[in-house]
C-alpha cells in the first residue's frame, strides 16, 4: 500500500514538473490603444478590433475579456489561437447620452507567457444636438413643458412666492391655456395669451400661504385645457407652509405655548388583521399663552379625531385620539400622524403607531 502511493506521488510530481516547464505561447498586440477621435453621439455605437499574434510554441486560449464599465461591449477569438496565428479582441463604445472625453480599459486574460494585457479605446464624443424633447419632456397636450409638478418647498406662513413656469407650443396651430379653476391663494398669469407655434409661452403664478389657511404639507391640483379640446390636463403644485416664529424675542419665546405629550409612540403589540386599534394621545399646555391645534393630518391609513377644543389654554390637559385600521395590513407596522401647532419650541409633533399585524388565520 505504501509502495502504490508513493508511486502515485512521483506520478503527480513528474506530471507537474513536465507541465510546468512547457513554454507557453506568446502574446504579440500590433497596439494596445485605439483613438476614435471624434465621434458623433446622434452617429451610434463604434468598434475597433485589436489583433494580435501568437508568437510562442503553443496554443493561446483568450479566458476572459472584461471592460472597465458597460459602455465597452468586448468580443474575442473563442478558440485557441495556434502558434503564428493571428486572434482579435473586439471593442464595442456605446457613445449615447456620454457626451466628452472618454478613456477606457478593456483587460485580456489569458493561458499566454504574459497573462494579462490591459488595452485601452479612447476618444471624444461630441453631443446630439437637443431637442425640444430633451429640454421639455412632459408633454401636455398641445404643449411641452420641464415638468408639470412644481414643489415650492418651505414657506413660511406670511411669505408669498411667485414662479415661473416655461413652456413650448408644439401644435399645428395657436395655443391658449385656459385654467377650470384657480384656487383663492394663487394667482396666475399667461404671458402672452396666446402663443404660436413653436414659440414659448410663460405662466407666472404667485402663492400666498396665508389666503391658502393650511400647514404642513399641502397640494393644489390645477387643471387646464386648450380651445376646442375637451381633454383637461394638471398642474401640481407642492408646498411645506410652516409658521414664522423668527420675528419672536427671547421674552415671547419664554411666554410662548408648549405642547407636552405624555407619549409620542404607541406599540400595540401584535395585532389579527381587520382589528381597529384606538389610542389616546394625551398632552398638556405647558407654556404661558394659549396653545392652537392648527393641524392633525395622517397619512398611514389612520383616523387621527382633534380635541374638541382646538385652543388649549395654559396649563390645560388635552388629547388626541388616533384610530388605525388593520385592514389590509401585514407585518411590521410603523404608522406617522402629524401635529401642527402655534407652539415655537416643537410646532410639528409626530406621533407614532407601532406593531405587526398577522393575517387572520396566523395563530
Amino acid at each position: 500500500m505504501k509502495r502504490f502511493s508513493l508511486t502515485v506521488v512521483l506520478i503527480l510530481a513528474m506530471t507537474s514538473l513536465i507541465f510546468g516547464q512547457a513554454p507557453k505561447g506568446k502574446i504579440k498586440f500590433k497596439e494596445t490603444v485605439h483613438n476614435f477621435g471624434k465621434i458623433k453621439e446622434e452617429a451610434g455605437s463604434v468598434t475597433h478590433k485589436f489583433v494580435f499574434k501568437n508568437n510562442g510554441k503553443t496554443p493561446i486560449v483568450i479566458n476572459h475579456v472584461q471592460s472597465s464599465c458597460g459602455c465597452t461591449t468586448p468580443q474575442w477569438s473563442k478558440t485557441p489561437i495556434l502558434p503564428g496565428k493571428q486572434g482579435f479582441i473586439e471593442a464595442t463604445y456605446n457613445p449615447a447620452y456620454r457626451p466628452g472625453p472618454f478613456s477606457k480599459a478593456i483587460t485580456v486574460m489569458s493561458t499566454a507567457e504574459t497573462s494579462r494585457v490591459v488595452l485601452r479605446i479612447t476618444g471624444d464624443v461630441t453631443p446630439r444636438p437637443r431637442t425640444i424633447e430633451d429640454d421639455y419632456p412632459r408633454l401636455l397636450g398641445k404643449i411641452r413643458m420641464r415638468t408639470n409638478y412644481i414643489p415650492l418647498y418651505t414657506l413660511k406662513s406670511e411669505e408669498v412666492k411667485t414662479d415661473t413656469i416655461v413652456y413650448v407650443n408644439v401644435s399645428n396651430s395657436d395655443v391658449s391655456v385656459n385654467f377650470n379653476h384657480i384656487p383663492n391663494h394663487m394667482t396666475i398669469k399667461r404671458v402672452p395669451e396666446v402663443v404660436k407655434k413653436g414659440e414659448k409661452g410663460k405662466l407666472i403664478f404667485t402663492y400666498d400661504p396665508k389666503k391658502k389657511n393650511d400647514w404642513g404639507a399641502v397640494r393644489d391640483n390645477i387643471t387646464f385645457r386648450f380651445d376646442g379640446d375637451r381633454n383637461t390636463h394638471m398642474l401640481i403644485i407642492t408646498a411645506n407652509i410652516k409658521e414664522d416664529f423668527s420675528s419672536l424675542s427671547k421674552k415671547d419665546l419664554a411666554n410662548a405655548p408648549k405642547i407636552v405629550f405624555n407619549n409620542v409612540v404607541y406599540n400595540f403589540g401584535e395585532k389579527k388583521q381587520g382589528e381597529k386599534i384606538e389610542y389616546a394621545f394625551e398632552f398638556e399646555n405647558t407654556g404661558k399663552k394659549n396653545l392652537i391645534i392648527r393641524k392633525v393630518r395622517a397619512t398611514c391609513g389612520c383616523t387621527a379625531v382633534s380635541p374638541s377644543e382646538k385652543v388649549i389654554k395654559p396649563g390645560q390637559k388635552s388629547s388626541l385620539k388616533a384610530i388605525f385600521n388593520t385592514s389590509g395590513k401585514r407585518g411590521n407596522q410603523n404608522k406617522s400622524i402629524y401635529v401642527t401647532t402655534n407652539s415655537p419650541s416643537n410646532p410639528v409633533v409626530t406621533l407614532r403607531f407601532k406593531g405587526k399585524v398577522n393575517p387572520k388565520d396566523q395563530i
